[in-house]
């Protein structure tokens, strides 16, 4: 009964997704996917703000980086 009723779930969900998708709303939307789209369609940047953001994002992982490795000391 159990397996029966998370196969409806399963069924009732999919149903729902494509129901909302043919009517042209996507509100399932990951983080990673928000800054692809930002970064697509979002205000265009110059070569001098790109590297400038390049850097911060290197900053960013290593600093990462550095707290994960003195967490495992």
């Amino acid at each position: 009964m159990c397996t029966l009723n998370v196969f409806a779930n399963f069924v009732s969900n999919g149903a729902k997704v494509l129901h909302e998708a043919a009517q042209g709303r996507y509100t399932s939307e990951s983080e990673s996917m928000r800054a692809i789209r930002a970064e697509v369609f979002g205000p265009e940047m110059t070569d001098a703000d790109k590297v400038r953001h390049d850097w911060r994002m290197i900053g960013r992982d290593a600093r990462a980086a550095v707290e994960k490795i003195e967490a495992h000391e």
